[in-house]
């Protein structure tokens, strides 16, 4: 997934470990988009179709790379001809932190939003699953920002160039990405649809 490898995402996981804005108190990611009514596998049960792993894996994956598995998750869900058109999710854990997650396919509000608030201050970007920009606020007058080398929008070029070189390297798995990493998102992702009772059962 290229957000493991977008310079803000580094640096926003590089100024949390940091304590930059302190203890961090509470997390909103929200990702919404318009796709129902387009033809595609967007909206194709057959294909897997729906936002869980087309759109709300992004801060899923988001929150799972900066605090790891949740202690609890709450999950709900609209669910309409076989998919899901979007989530309200809470993760909680174990020091109190809860991230609040929206995602939609069925509504175009142009909304794709980051917060990170701690104990000194928060930690913001907009289109945060792809912008090669954030955004660090302490009091009224402090504010830093960081823009990543490149384009605005990042490209797929950061996670060719890590893969390329894993390859060269001889690696069979990613330092960046292990194994358990990818085993640890598809466990949450299980709990979710368990919760809002999808399943992927008419697959072709």
């Amino acid at each position: 997934m290229w957000t493991w490898f977008s310079p803000s995402a580094n640096m926003t996981k590089k100024w949390i470990d940091e304590k930059k804005i302190g203890r961090i108190r509470s997390a909103d990611f929200s990702y919404h988009i318009r796709t129902v009514g387009n033809k595609g596998r967007h909206t194709d049960p057959k294909r897997a179709g729906g936002a869980l792993l087309d759109i709300t894996i992004y801060p899923i994956t988001y929150a799972y790379r900066l605090w790891g598995k949740p202690e609890k998750i709450e999950s709900k869900a609209k669910l309409k001809d076989g998919i899901d058109l979007g989530e309200d999710l809470v993760f909680t854990y174990p020091d109190g932190l809860k991230v609040n997650i929206t995602a939609s396919i069925n509504d175009f509000t142009g909304l794709e939003k980051m917060s990170i608030k701690g104990e000194n201050g928060k930690i913001t970007a907009p289109f945060y699953h792809a912008m090669n920009g954030i955004t660090c606020k302490k009091g009224l007058f402090r504010k830093e920002a960081f823009k990543g080398n490149g384009p605005k929008i990042n490209s797929y070029l950061d996670e060719f160039d890590a893969v390329a070189e894993d390859i060269r390297s001889g690696k069979k798995e990613s330092d960046a990405v292990p194994l358990s990493a990818t085993l640890a998102v598809m466990e949450i992702l299980d709990e979710i649809r368990e919760q809002i009772g999808l399943s992927y059962d008419n697959l072709e």
